[in-house]
Protein backbone atom coordinates (compact mmCIF):
# COMPACT_ATOMS: atom_id res chain seq x y z
CA UNK A 1 0.00 0.00 0.00
CA UNK A 2 1.32 3.79 -0.85
CA UNK A 3 2.28 5.95 1.86
CA UNK A 4 -0.04 8.89 1.20
CA UNK A 5 1.94 11.06 3.67
CA UNK A 6 4.80 11.19 1.65
CA UNK A 7 5.38 14.23 -1.25
CA UNK A 8 6.12 14.15 -4.59
CA UNK A 9 7.29 17.06 -6.58
CA UNK A 10 5.48 16.34 -9.95
CA UNK A 11 6.41 19.24 -12.89
CA UNK A 12 3.58 20.21 -15.70
CA UNK A 13 3.29 22.48 -17.91
CA UNK A 14 0.75 23.27 -20.47
CA UNK A 15 2.53 24.29 -24.37
CA UNK A 16 0.69 22.93 -27.55
CA UNK A 17 1.42 20.26 -29.77
CA UNK A 18 4.38 20.98 -32.07
CA UNK A 19 2.95 19.90 -35.60
CA UNK A 20 4.79 19.36 -38.92
CA UNK A 21 1.93 18.87 -42.03
CA UNK A 22 3.73 17.31 -45.16
CA UNK A 23 2.73 19.30 -48.73
CA UNK A 24 3.00 18.09 -51.92
CA UNK A 25 6.59 20.23 -53.38
CA UNK A 26 5.16 19.72 -57.00
CA UNK A 27 1.72 20.99 -55.89
CA UNK A 28 0.53 23.92 -58.60
CA UNK A 29 -1.35 25.48 -55.79
CA UNK A 30 0.92 25.24 -53.20
CA UNK A 31 0.37 28.64 -52.28
CA UNK A 32 -3.47 27.88 -51.51
CA UNK A 33 -2.72 24.80 -50.08
CA UNK A 34 -0.06 26.39 -47.34
CA UNK A 35 -3.27 28.75 -47.12
CA UNK A 36 -5.26 25.68 -45.80
CA UNK A 37 -2.55 24.83 -43.30
CA UNK A 38 -1.98 27.53 -41.88
CA UNK A 39 -5.95 28.03 -41.54
CA UNK A 40 -5.61 24.85 -39.45
CA UNK A 41 -2.69 25.92 -37.40
CA UNK A 42 -5.10 28.90 -36.45
CA UNK A 43 -7.36 26.58 -34.84
CA UNK A 44 -4.06 25.66 -32.67
CA UNK A 45 -3.07 27.70 -29.86
CA UNK A 46 -2.81 30.65 -32.36
CA UNK A 47 -0.70 28.41 -35.07
CA UNK A 48 2.59 30.00 -34.14
CA UNK A 49 5.79 27.41 -34.26
CA UNK A 50 4.47 25.16 -36.48
CA UNK A 51 5.99 23.70 -39.65
CA UNK A 52 4.86 23.60 -43.26
CA UNK A 53 7.32 20.86 -44.92
CA UNK A 54 7.38 20.28 -48.92
CA UNK A 55 8.12 16.58 -50.40
CA UNK A 56 7.49 15.23 -53.28
CA UNK A 57 5.95 11.74 -51.22
CA UNK A 58 8.93 10.13 -51.02
CA UNK A 59 12.35 12.30 -50.37
CA UNK A 60 12.69 14.65 -47.77
CA UNK A 61 15.07 17.48 -48.99
CA UNK A 62 18.58 17.02 -45.86
CA UNK A 63 17.90 21.01 -44.73
CA UNK A 64 14.24 19.93 -43.82
CA UNK A 65 15.25 16.81 -41.96
CA UNK A 66 17.83 18.59 -39.82
CA UNK A 67 15.00 20.86 -39.19
CA UNK A 68 12.39 18.56 -38.33
CA UNK A 69 14.94 16.80 -36.39
CA UNK A 70 15.62 20.19 -34.34
CA UNK A 71 11.99 20.99 -34.08
CA UNK A 72 11.23 17.17 -32.81
CA UNK A 73 7.16 17.16 -33.55
CA UNK A 74 4.37 16.06 -31.82
CA UNK A 75 2.83 15.09 -34.68
CA UNK A 76 3.71 14.76 -38.01
CA UNK A 77 0.71 14.93 -40.92
CA UNK A 78 0.71 14.42 -44.29
CA UNK A 79 -1.77 16.82 -46.12
CA UNK A 80 -4.17 15.18 -49.02
CA UNK A 81 -6.01 17.70 -51.21
CA UNK A 82 -9.69 17.53 -51.14
CA UNK A 83 -12.73 18.69 -53.06
CA UNK A 84 -12.55 21.47 -50.86
CA UNK A 85 -9.06 22.58 -51.88
CA UNK A 86 -10.50 22.62 -55.31
CA UNK A 87 -13.78 24.86 -54.36
CA UNK A 88 -11.37 27.32 -53.22
CA UNK A 89 -8.39 26.85 -55.49
CA UNK A 90 -10.65 25.96 -58.80
CA UNK A 91 -14.40 26.90 -58.79
CA UNK A 92 -15.06 26.32 -62.15
CA UNK A 93 -13.04 23.15 -61.96
CA UNK A 94 -14.76 21.99 -58.82
CA UNK A 95 -18.26 23.03 -60.03
CA UNK A 96 -17.51 21.22 -63.65
CA UNK A 97 -16.62 17.93 -61.42
CA UNK A 98 -19.64 18.31 -59.34
CA UNK A 99 -21.75 17.86 -62.16
CA UNK A 100 -20.23 15.24 -63.86
CA UNK A 101 -20.68 13.27 -60.40
CA UNK A 102 -24.38 13.99 -59.83
CA UNK A 103 -24.75 13.47 -63.85
CA UNK A 104 -23.10 10.18 -63.00
CA UNK A 105 -25.08 9.11 -60.06
CA UNK A 106 -28.58 10.16 -61.99
CA UNK A 107 -27.51 7.87 -64.42
CA UNK A 108 -26.83 4.98 -61.97
CA UNK A 109 -30.23 5.59 -60.16
CA UNK A 110 -33.95 5.74 -61.11
CA UNK A 111 -36.31 8.50 -59.46
CA UNK A 112 -33.49 10.76 -57.75
CA UNK A 113 -34.22 14.44 -57.28
CA UNK A 114 -31.29 16.44 -59.25
CA UNK A 115 -31.30 18.84 -56.12
CA UNK A 116 -30.77 16.29 -53.41
CA UNK A 117 -28.48 14.86 -54.90
CA UNK A 118 -26.02 17.32 -55.59
CA UNK A 119 -26.67 18.80 -52.11
CA UNK A 120 -25.42 15.11 -51.01
CA UNK A 121 -22.85 14.74 -53.05
CA UNK A 122 -21.34 18.69 -52.57
CA UNK A 123 -21.62 17.88 -48.81
CA UNK A 124 -19.78 15.11 -49.10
Amino acid sequence: MADLTSFKVVHASVRPHRVAVLVDKNDPDWQDTSLRVIEFYARLWGGAYNLIIPTDGEHLDERFCTILETFDPDCLIAYRKSGEDLLVSHPDQYEKKLTESVDNFLAQTSGSDRDWARAEIDRN
